[in-house]
């Protein structure tokens, strides 16, 4: 349990590294987090942590699901809003289905569990959305 506490403790220190370059670097924290996960991939794994769908539910799914819900700007949302649902729909439920197969299949867990992971995925891409959001945000600030 400690050795698993402490790997859990450093990959976070990691994550803080990536985010603190990642700024002065200005560069997207999650394209320094998949650099920095390329480059740890090769190490070898000494840790006995399972990968099981309640570690996907529990820890890894709710930071980007409610990380910057709050701070969304109404008006951007209503702006864009049409659009973003007509090009939304169809591609989270090809997408959704396409990692739910795969997740079901690769994991072995419950199709159930799958689905909803798929779909908790593949609608919330923050980097893109986000990045929308401020774009659409800045630009209304310059109009005014």
């Amino acid at each position: 349990m400690e050795f698993t506490l402490s790997r859990i403790v450093g990959l976070l220190l990691v994550a803080i590294i990536v985010a603190i370059i990642g700024s002065r670097l200005r560069m997207p924290y999650n394209i320094g987090l998949v650099v920095t996960g390329l480059g740890l991939a090769p190490a070898p794994p000494d840790a006995d942590i399972n990968f099981t769908h309640d570690v996907v539910f529990d820890l890894i799914l709710p930071p980007p699901l409610f990380e910057t819900a709050p701070s969304i700007p109404w008006a951007a949302f209503r702006r864009v809003a049409p659009p973003v649902l007509t090009l939304a729909v169809p591609g989270v439920v090809v997408s959704a289905t396409v990692v739910a197969t795969g997740t079901a299949c690769g994991m072995g867990g419950p199709v159930s569990s799958a689905l909803l992971f798929g779909l908790l995925i593949v609608a919330t891409d923050p980097v893109s959305v986000i990045a929308l959001f401020e774009v659409n945000a800045a630009s209304s600030q310059m109009d005014k």
